[in-house]
Parts: structure tokens; C-alpha cells; sequence
């Protein structure tokens, strides 16, 4: 094994991740199941990871790439309100956009649910393979990198799709739209109220797709969240 790497696998993706002290081990409970926890391998240091990603390519979308590696407090807020929806039970198969890290996707296979983890970042998609298999949740969960500029794999077919703050970039709500439209499932989006995802709800519409939008109050270390439930007609 060369120093420096973690080999590993799971269902899903073969990769390799940066040995500690380039990552730190972190704890975050659950609401569901009771006295539950997850734990996650986080960069030590993540906006550097955001520089070395943003600077390592000129090509288009740069300037999104590695913020994988913050966990952002709307995943927090996202994980208990996971924990707690009625859309989720052991019979649930989900796919999530934008995982990140993987907290969100975690949270709901900790239900029982199986869950495609999904990243558009291959960094970040090594990362969460990595946390799949420290929680013991590779029987359930699968990483992968998938674009949404790109059609969805032919082989997901999944009863929800879940989203964790992703509609920070206007620009992506309408691929967004389409993606939820071709797979013809529901989606439970979440949002830090950002003044730049207040316009998703009409792009949704405006593809033919129903919403409804609620709020969440923080949970303990997160923020409050715009909430939107979004179904094709």
C-alpha cells in the first residue's frame, strides 16, 4: 500500500482517500433509531481542499468543485429532519444529489433505506465510500459520481430523491427539474434559505412539477431550512 492512501471498497465505487492527519473522525447523533450515531471522516482542512480542487482544472464548473468537503450546517439540520419524514422506512430506496460528505444519505440508510449516494466530485465521492464502510452501511449504500447534465443510469429506480442544499447555483435548478422528471419520484430538498435557491420553486413548476414548501427549525449545530417536497405530476 502506498503511504499516505486508504485503499477501500463498497458496492459502489474502488478508490483510494488521504491518510489522517488529512481527515478527522467525527460524530454526529441521531434521531432515528434512538441513541444512534454516525461517523464521519472530514478534511482536517477543507477549504484548502476547495482551493487545490478549484485550482487543479480550468475546466468549466471549477468553481463548484470540492465543497464536498464542508459539512455544511443544512446537512446537520437535514439529517435529524431524515430521521424524522414519513418518506423513509426500510422499504425506501433513495438516491441522493450533492451528498458531499455523506451525512444526509447515511442518515436515511441508518432507516433501513437503501440509498445511491451521488457526487459530481470524485474527491468527495472517495470520501463518502469511505464513511459507508466506517458505519458498516455498505450492505445498503453505493457511491457514485454522477453530473446532472447527465442522463440518470438506467438502473435507479428509486421511491425518493433527496437534496441537500444544492440549489445555491440558479443555474442548475432546471437540470434539477428535469432529473426529478425523468425518474419520476418524489424529492425532499433542503435549502439554508439562500437568496439564490428562491426561484427553484418556480423553475420546478414551470417543468411541470408540483411543490410544496415548509420550513425546519435548526437542530443543535445546524440552521434553519427552506423545505421543498417536489413531485412530477
Amino acid at each position: 500500500m502506498p503511504n499516505g492512501t486508504v485503499w477501500f471498497s463498497n458496492a459502489g465505487y474502488a478508490g483510494r482517500v488521504p491518510e489522517t492527519p488529512d481527515l478527522t473522525l467525527r460524530s454526529f447523533p441521531l434521531t432515528t433509531p434512538p441513541g444512534a450515531e454516525l461517523h464521519l471522516w472530514l478534511p482536517s482542512d477543507p477549504d484548502d481542499h476547495v482551493r487545490r480542487a478549484q485550482t487543479a482544472t480550468n475546466q468549466p464548473g471549477a468553481d463548484l468543485l470540492g465543497f464536498w468537503a464542508t459539512l455544511w450546517p443544512a446537512a446537520i439540520t437535514s439529517a435529524h429532519l431524515v430521521g424524522t419524514t414519513s418518506l423513509i422506512d426500510d422499504s425506501t430506496s433513495v438516491l441522493e444529489v450533492g451528498c458531499g460528505c455523506g451525512l444526509v444519505g447515511l442518515a436515511a440508510a441508518m432507516r433501513g433505506a437503501s440509498v445511491t449516494l451521488t457526487d459530481g466530485d470524485p474527491a468527495g465521492i472517495e470520501l463518502t465510500a469511505r464513511n459507508i464502510t466506517e458505519n458498516a452501511l455498505d450492505g445498503r449504500c453505493r457511491a457514485e459520481v454522477f453530473r446532472w447534465e447527465d442522463p440518470p443510469h438506467p438502473d435507479w429506480k428509486p421511491d425518493l430523491l433527496l437534496g441537500c442544499d444544492v440549489l445555491y447555483e440558479p443555474k442548475a435548478h432546471p437540470l434539477l427539474a428535469r432529473l426529478i422528471a425523468d425518474l419520476n419520484c418524489t424529492a425532499l430538498l433542503t435549502d439554508p434559505q439562500r437568496p439564490s435557491a428562491a426561484g427553484a420553486s418556480s423553475i420546478f413548476r414551470d417543468h411541470g412539477l408540483r411543490v410544496w414548501e415548509s420550513t425546519a427549525p435548526a437542530a443543535a449545530g445546524g440552521c434553519p431550512l427552506r423545505v421543498l417536497m417536489v413531485q412530477p405530476q
